[in-house]
């Protein structure tokens, strides 16, 4: 290899900075240790080329997303997964102590999907102590619980859509100055991007947890189209042209499945398949 692809990685690496502002405030620079920057172009593809040599356990499927790693393992004994589980994270624990990266106990969590009562011990074996299992794990922003009912999840995103709306419930109200399309692009950009994420994971839950979802929805288009409080979603949705929940995550999902086999990583290309 040459040495200016080292030597450009080195200048990106090393002698890193940062600042605060704050209003027409700027803080002193300060140097970072260590870690990348996550929003950097290189950050994605150095990430990668770091974790390529990570073990793969037996009887386990390893996923990795940028610095989060999930194992996943299945039995017809629940009793197996534990013990599957633990030599896997036995085996990662060595190499990323090899590789000097270290594993946070606290973000070490397992979930178990099964029928079988009492629930059976925890596999996530650090330092030789054993955690339970958890009712719900956080992966990326899904929040993923142990009946698969999403309700824990589409509170979660129900909380950030309406944080996402206090910031811009002024540009929304019936006083605004805005026009009509462009308050609803701040609504499709703000509060139904949160209301939406992660759609074809969870787009087959109950009709009740749509409902959910679309008290929330209409709340805000009535507010947009300066509608009474007990217009009907129908003439609420035909008025403003915007599909209703149930009818989005649906289409959000076909669209995903359909984009799979033309995606470059070998598991996207098999969720179109199983579809």
């Amino acid at each position: 290899m040459p040495d200016y692809p080292l030597i450009f990685l080195q200048s990106y690496l090393e002698g890193r900075t940062y600042t605060v502002h704050l209003n027409d405030t700027t803080s002193i620079p300060e140097s970072t240790p260590s870690s990348l920057s996550q929003g950097a172009v290189l950050s994605t593809t150095l990430i990668p080329l770091r974790l390529s040599d990570i073990p793969r356990p037996p009887h386990t499927h390893l996923t990795l997303y940028a610095d989060d790693t999930a194992l996943l393992s299945q039995f017809w004994r629940p009793d197996t997964i534990p013990r599957r589980l633990s030599t896997a994270i036995t085996t990662l624990h060595k190499y990323f102590t090899t590789c000097k990266l270290r594993l946070k106990k606290n973000k070490t969590e397992a979930l178990l999907y099964s029928k079988c009562r009492p629930p059976l011990r925890g596999p996530n074996q650090f330092q030789d102590n054993f955690g339970p299992w958890t009712s719900t794990v956080r992966c990326l922003v899904l929040v993923l619980d142990s009946k698969l009912l999403f309700s824990r999840h589409l509170h979660t995103v129900a909380n950030k859509a309406t944080g996402a709306s206090c910031n811009i419930i002024p540009l929304l109200a019936r006083d605004s100055a805005l026009t009509q399309t462009n308050k609803l692009t701040l609504y499709k950009l703000l509060i139904r991007s949160n209301l939406t994420y992660a759609a074809p994971v969870w787009s087959s839950i109950c009709p009740c947890n749509h409902h959910r979802l679309q008290v929330i929805k209409s709340k805000y288009l009535r507010v947009i189209g300066n509608h009474p409080s007990r217009t009907s979603n129908s003439h609420l949705h035909n008025s403003l042209n915007i599909q209703p929940i149930i009818v989005l995550t649906h289409r959000l999902t076909d669209k995903f499945f359909v984009h799979c086999p033309s995606h470059p990583t070998p598991q996207s290309n098999k969720q179109g398949i199983i579809l």
